[in-house]
């Protein structure tokens, strides 16, 4: 085998051996992240502001984590609840689509907000302001799983003060809006994030129950 071969050959090795290094590096910071967004979000959003976070992370694994802890705890609550499994799957599904949808809209209003009152973002920025600020909500989602009429959405009503406190305290040093502009900013995320809540969720379903009919 030649020098080069032998250098590709180590090089794979190489690339093999790391791999399950930097997955469990990805998913330590999902958890420190996710523990620190809810338990000190001031701290959490000054350091992300300096923290260069790829998009796939941000998909892989805290969206796609979260989001699908949520769906999942929907479909089982219906389960509980003695519907059927093509049931389960199919609100599974929807349920993933509808939240999913409502994280990319947010962050499109965010920049668009954000751009409008001189901020200083980059493409990534609204994003991850919607996938972190918006993480208590979809947390308390998993008490979906209980098969009582309104028990999520009482749940939810309880914790949207807290990401109100979230979404404020992320305004200034993630997105870079002045402190002067800030409070207008953050009611009006707000009040935008209360209407995206309300109507998404049956949105996305009426949307796609049209299309696939």
């Amino acid at each position: 085998m030649s020098d080069e071969e032998t250098d590709n050959a180590s090089g794979a090795r190489g690339l093999v051996l790391d791999a399950p290094k930097e997955t469990r590096a990805r998913w330590s910071r999902f958890i420190k992240r996710m523990l620190k967004v809810l338990l000190r979000p001031g701290a959490f959003w000054e350091g992300l502001r300096e923290e260069e976070i790829r998009l796939s992370e941000i998909m892989w694994p805290h969206i796609l984590v979260v989001l699908g802890l949520r769906s999942i705890a929907e479909a089982a609550g219906r389960l509980l609840d003695g519907q059927s499994f093509v049931t389960g799957i199919t609100v599974l599904a929807s349920s993933f689509v509808s939240w999913m949808a409502l994280v990319w809209v947010f962050a499109i209003v965010v920049g668009s907000v954000a751009t409008a009152r001189g901020a200083r973002i980059n493409a990534q920025d609204p994003l991850r302001y919607a996938a972190y600020a918006l993480t208590p909500l979809f947390l308390v989602g998993v008490l979906a799983t209980v098969p009582f009429p309104y028990v999520t959405r009482i749940a939810e009503l309880i914790a949207m003060p807290y990401t109100f406190h979230v979404m404020g305290l992320g305004v200034v040093p993630l997105l870079g809006v002045s402190e002067k502009r800030a409070p207008a900013m953050v009611g009006l995320l707000c009040g935008l994030l209360l209407i995206l809540w309300a109507i998404m969720p049956t949105l996305v379903p009426l949307v796609v129950e049209t299309l696939t009919k």
